[in-house]
């Protein structure tokens, strides 16, 4: 899904948008690492593993909400459909 919607919003240059999100995540992955451990040290699991988990919703709260900009205003994919499935429905409706 990550791949479809890097390439849906840089058509011209997909491979490069596909690099780049391979690229970031796995630096997130190492930092979280990092920082989790360094955590675990500290605070002992319950801590970091919560802190962790509040982390990783509030990331996922700009995908969900329903002021998004991929979610109103026009040309807006519409409920339930997301931006990177756009070239899938503009196939589906030819």
């Amino acid at each position: 899904m990550l791949i479809a919607w890097g390439t849906a919003l840089t058509p011209a240059s997909a491979a490069s948008a596909t690099a780049t999100l391979f690229i970031v995540l796995t630096v997130g992955q190492a930092l979280g690492a990092l920082l989790v451990g360094a955590l675990l040290d500290a605070t002992g699991p319950l801590v970091a593993f919560s802190l962790a988990a509040v982390i990783s919703v509030a990331s996922a709260v700009p995908a969900v909400r329903p002021d998004h900009p991929d979610r109103s205003g026009p040309g807006a994919a519409g409920p339930g459909r997301h931006p990177s499935n756009e070239l899938v429905f503009r196939h589906e409706q030819q």
